[in-house]
Order: C-alpha cells, then structure tokens, then sequence
C-alpha cells in the first residue's frame, strides 16, 4: 500500500514525536484569561470598609453626636458587611491570592478578637506562610485547565497512534 521509503519516513517522524512527547505534555495549558486575582481588590475594599467603620464609631466613643454621625455610623456598618460578604464569597484565583487572604483575616480577627485562640491560631498560620513565589501568581487549576490539558493529550494520541479508538475516545470526552 506504502512505499518502504514513506513508510520508513512516518516511522521516523513518529519516533521523534514520540521522543518530543514529554516535553510537549510537561507545557502548561491555560486556557484562562490573565486578570490580577480578584481576592486582593475584595480584601482592599474590606479593609477601607473596616477602616470607614472604625473611623465612624471613634467619632461616637469620643462623645460626638448628631443624626448625621449616627447615620455615617450605620451607613459605614453597612458597607463593612457588605464588604465582608463580598470578600466571603471571593475565592482566591492564585497562591498569592489565598496566602493574602489568610494574612488578611489573621489581621482582621487580630483587631476584632485579640488574644482569643482563633486569632493566636489564625496569626501562626500566616506567619508559617512562605514567602509566595513568583509562581504564586499563576492561576490554581481550575476544571476548564484540566480538561483542557486531557483533550489537549487526547489530541496527541491520536496524532501519534493515528487510532480510531482515540479518536472515538477523544469525540467523547469533548
């Protein structure tokens, strides 16, 4: 059907690709979109909000009053919950991120409950931290990553087999 020479040539691109195999599947995928980690704009607006707060009941501890204190006051409440809530549901994207995360609340339950042992124990967990690497802003894996790298894998197995099991294996997966 083939020819000895064109038959022997596949042979020899296959074996090369195969020995280039490793290093190809060692590449990162990433399918994401670059974007600063979102936790470190919710951690920010969290600590201004705590900062606001703290501002508006100081004015109140020092015996200030007036409607328009009392109002700032709760108006300053309900943009630290809001914050707090916001920066709850904001799951850290990168090592960074999730190390800033722990290091903020070990600050924040420092201030709110001083001395208590959650504040000890979250304050030794973020001093235990290393550094973060400058691969600490690389995003975590997400699912879209993962499955991306297996059909990405899927793809080199049917190049290299030329299989019509890996490629009905690949048509599903996708």
């Amino acid at each position: 059907m083939f020819s000895k020479s064109a038959t022997a040539a596949a042979d020899k691109g296959r074996r090369a690709f195969l020995s280039a195999l490793p290093a190809l599947l060692a590449l990162p995928l990433d399918l994401t979109v670059r974007t600063p980690d979102p936790v470190f704009a919710a951690i920010e607006t969290a600590r201004q909000a705590r900062e606001d707060f703290t501002v508006a009941l100081d004015a109140l501890d020092r015996g200030e009053r007036g409607k328009r204190l009392l109002r700032a006051a709760d108006e300053a409440a309900e943009r630290d919950t809001a914050a707090r809530s916001t920066l709850a549901r904001t799951k850290p994207e990168t090592l960074a991120g999730l190390h800033a995360l722990i290091r903020h609340h070990a600050e924040d339950i420092a201030l709110l409950e001083p001395g208590t042992v959650g504040a000890t124990a979250l304050r030794d967990v973020a001093q235990a931290l290393p550094p973060a690497p400058i691969a600490a802003t690389e995003p975590l894996p997400s699912l879209a990553h993962r499955l991306g790298r297996i059909a990405a894998e899927g793809v080199i197995a049917v190049m290299v087999t030329g299989s019509g099991a890996a490629l009905v294996a690949l048509r599903h997966l996708i």
